[in-house]
């Protein structure tokens, strides 16, 4: 893959600041290899998925995750620098056997628990699991299905960022008009599209506080969106990362999925 030049921004209600680089079990509560301390773990990303969507997990295995610098909770190396995880919610019985079954080979499905669903909080739970299962990770990401993510693309983009980056929420910045101006779409502030983002560990520990009653209250809906309101209005000096119009480090939507071959 070719190297291209372009900006990823970093955006506060009051500050924006460009930064130029060069881009490029019974019930499977959690995985069975802990991740080891023998090097840094940048991204811990979840794709979201559904029991009966084997092959198309398979389509990923089998493009951008055999990167080297990318690797699952049993094929680490040296290298890795982004463990993916495919995240599920409470399985069928129907398909429970086939989801074992799975895991046991692959060893990279994570089962939340909480029913399937698309907007009653599941990204919320990722983010709940991933805080208490994954605290040395310097990001936790969620992505969909139908993206494709540039590895190299994707931790050069954050390699100037401070160690440990603090109040970090990156993506494709949704506003107002490009949310289609509805009543449900942000007015006055922003959030993240769904195929892809990311958030410092920090802010990771504060959507899994127990204790957090504003997020509670605020997980239901359009869960990206929810996501990026529940930041917004969390009092905290939130630093945005936007690539703007410049070729981001995934690609999304790819409704295709063999087109991923192409990529």
């Amino acid at each position: 893959m070719q190297s291209l030049l372009c900006t990823a921004v970093l955006i506060t209600m009051s500050l924006v600041v460009s930064i130029g680089m060069i881009v490029q079990n019974g019930k499977i509560r959690h995985v069975q290899a802990a991740l080891t301390e023998r090097h840094e773990r940048v991204f811990v990303h979840g794709i979201f998925t559904l029991p009966r969507l084997h092959e198309q997990r398979n389509v990923h295995r089998a493009t951008w995750m055999t990167s080297p610098l990318v690797c699952t909770a049993i094929n680490e190396t040296e290298t890795c620098a982004i463990i993916v995880y495919f995240v599920i919610g409470l399985v069928p019985n129907s398909s429970r056997v086939l989801i074992e079954r799975e895991n046991a080979t692959r060893g990279d499905l994570i089962e939340l628990d909480v029913e399937e669903n698309m907007n009653s909080g599941k990204t919320f739970d990722w983010f709940r699991f991933a805080a208490h299962r994954f605290p040395t990770a310097r990001f936790i990401s969620k992505g969909d299905m139908d993206t494709f993510v540039y590895s190299e693309d994707l931790l050069r983009s954050v390699r100037h960022l401070p160690r440990p980056a603090r109040s970090i929420y990156g993506g494709n910045v949704v506003d107002w008009k490009s949310c289609g101006g509805y009543d449900h779409c942000p007015y006055g502030w922003v959030y993240m599209a769904g195929g892809f983002y990311f958030i410092s560990q920090d802010l990771v520990q504060w959507f899994g506080a127990v204790n957090n009653t504003f997020v509670n209250d605020n997980s239901m809906g359009h869960e990206d969106l929810q996501v990026g309101k529940c930041l917004h209005f969390s009092g905290i000096r939130v630093l945005y990362m936007t690539w703007g119009t410049s070729k981001r480090a995934w690609a999304h939507p790819i409704k295709n999925i063999s087109s991923f071959y192409e990529l």
